[in-house]
């Protein structure tokens, strides 16, 4: 599973493993046009679990797909419905899983630099912290004795509780 733009529009897509044959395609939106000698298309690497794709579109929307159809089973518009501040180069951060929910750094003003979704609905579970993000993604790690969630902003970094948001330490 991969994401590409063929410069009209950008798209997820699945390959069959064996014989590299498409299996599915699916529409992420209009090519998000690269500036400043940038290529054009999406950037953020998909999220693959058991049964579901998870994907971050240039323009805020994230979204899962079934793995084996394709098909689309919820979408967020990052943006639109949780505020979150449109990075210069687009949106680049690589969905992480945890547990039953799918983290992304999204940047904002208003505690929500960084959210959960719930994998199954992909209903936001808590957001945390104010700062721009870029290029960064989440990261999962034992510090302590415990699982840390990093959050790396333009400004902070922090770690968090990945099942309720707490941050533990900035």
């Amino acid at each position: 599973v991969t994401a590409y733009s063929d410069s009209t529009s950008n798209y997820l897509v699945a390959f069959d493993a064996d014989t590299g044959d498409p299996k599915w395609r699916h529409t992420i939106g209009p090519v998000y046009l690269g500036h400043y000698g940038s290529q054009s298309g999406p950037i953020a690497t998909p999220l693959i679990t058991a049964d579901r794709v998870i994907a971050l579109g240039p323009r805020g929307t994230l979204f899962a797909l079934g793995l084996t159809t394709g098909e689309p089973i919820w979408r967020v518009d990052l943006v639109s419905e949780h505020g979150a501040i449109a990075p210069f180069w687009g949106f680049t951060s690589s969905p992480k899983r945890h547990n039953d929910r799918v983290i992304v750094q999204m940047g904002g003003t208003r505690g929500n630099a960084v959210a959960a979704f719930d994998l199954a609905s992909g209903q936001q579970t808590w957001s945390a912290l104010s700062d721009s993000v870029n290029y960064q993604s989440p990261i999962l790690d034992r510090l302590d004795d415990s699982q840390h969630l990093l959050f790396l902003g333009d400004t902070v970094l922090a770690g968090l509780d990945p099942v309720t948001g707490k941050v533990l330490w900035s």
